[in-house]
């Protein structure tokens, strides 16, 4: 979790999303792409970071909660942003994701790449409402396909993550608005195993 925190904040900016054979930032691409064609009002975040700088740079208008376990990061992070515009909360590990129900309802998006992912998915799904979508990051390992099958629509931009809606319109939107790359030959999704259970997702 450490790494993946220091990489967040080591990618400070947006041309590193190119980069081939790392699942950690293959999702700067779509999500930039989502914030800049979808109207997104309200955002959920576990742990701030790159994608934090990627919603204030390209969503400027949007309002982000942004929940961290790790009491390092939160203090690093907690007067980093306008607090007008991003809140981070910090929650202890091991704590009960409903509590994000007292936060609100139908969100924007929220963005899962982190904590328990599985336990995310079931609560985004509320969250969300008919309004919304939810942003899965290393979506190709096999443990999150429970989740990701809650929700009806699902969409694979590229081969680590996973857009997931209740609303088909939302879908058809995504489709043209964050275009497919299904390029990436990384150790993690190119063995005949990964590249199986994946195609599932790819129409």
């Amino acid at each position: 979790m450490m790494i993946k925190h220091i990489l967040k904040k080591a990618a400070n900016f947006v041309g590193i999303s190119s980069k081939r054979g790392t699942t950690f930032v293959s999702f700067v691409t779509p999500l930039t792409e989502i914030c800049k064609h979808i109207p997104l009002d309200t955002i959920i975040e576990f742990g701030p970071g790159h994608s934090t700088q990627i919603f204030l740079q390209h969503a400027p208008n949007t309002k982000i909660l942004s929940f961290e376990t790790d009491i390092k990061w939160y203090n690093t992070y907690k007067d980093k942003f306008d607090p007008d515009q991003v809140n981070v909360i910090y929650k202890k590990p091991g704590w009960d994701l409903k509590e994000i129900y007292a936060y609100g309802e139908n969100f924007s998006l929220i963005f899962v790449d982190g904590g328990d992912r599985l336990s995310a998915l079931e609560v985004a799904y509320d969250l969300i409402g008919d309004v919304g979508l939810v942003f899965l990051h290393d979506a190709h390992r096999e443990e999150y396909e429970p989740g990701i099958h809650k929700y009806p629509y699902v969409y694979c931009p590229e081969r680590h993550s996973c857009i997931l809606t209740r609303n088909k319109a939302l879908l058809e939107t995504l489709k043209t608005a964050v275009p497919p790359d299904y390029s990436c030959n990384c150790q993690y999704c190119s063995s005949p195993e990964r590249r199986a259970y994946f195609s599932q997702y790819i129409s």
